[in-house]
């Protein structure tokens, strides 16, 4: 089962003026990039844990921000959100850095459906988020044995 990422779209709700997301890579392969146009699918494997590096700056023209967060769901998948989020840190004036989540992809994931990757950066006053639309398809030549059954 393979994972397509496309389709990215900004959103422009709760903003905040003190930090941007410039850069987004799944499995070191770029989903978003600032100012980009639509970089085409990123392809993640059904059961496989995925790596969602998030890249980000603090603006110059404000005080850096001691309580800032980066959370990266799916919703929709049947048994609750499939999500992961950083500890507490501080972004810094004029500063870029990054931060490394870890999604486990499960292995009963909906094949042929469409799913959002939401990835937010927020602190006590705002946030940040950005979109990209995950296409699942089917993983080729796996086996997945879910029951047993012994007749003596």
């Amino acid at each position: 089962m393979v994972l397509s990422l496309g389709l990215v779209t900004p959103l422009a709700e709760a903003a905040s003026d003190n930090y941007e997301i410039s850069r987004i890579e799944v499995n070191d392969i770029l989903g978003f990039s600032e100012g980009a146009e639509d970089l085409g699918p990123v392809f993640v494997e059904r059961g496989e844990r995925a790596y969602i590096e998030v890249w980000f700056t603090g603006t110059p023209e404000w005080e850096e921000v001691d309580s800032a967060r980066v959370k990266a769901w799916i919703s929709g998948y049947e048994y609750g959100d499939i999500e992961d989020q950083s500890e507490i840190f501080t972004i810094r004036q004029g500063i870029r850095d990054r931060k490394v989540l870890k999604l486990d992809m499960p292995e009963d994931l909906e094949a042929s459906e469409e799913y959002t990757l939401n990835v937010r950066i927020s602190d006590k006053t705002g946030s940040v988020e950005q979109e990209i639309t995950l296409s699942v398809e089917e993983q080729r030549h796996n086996l997945v044995v879910q029951d047993v059954v012994f007749n003596p």
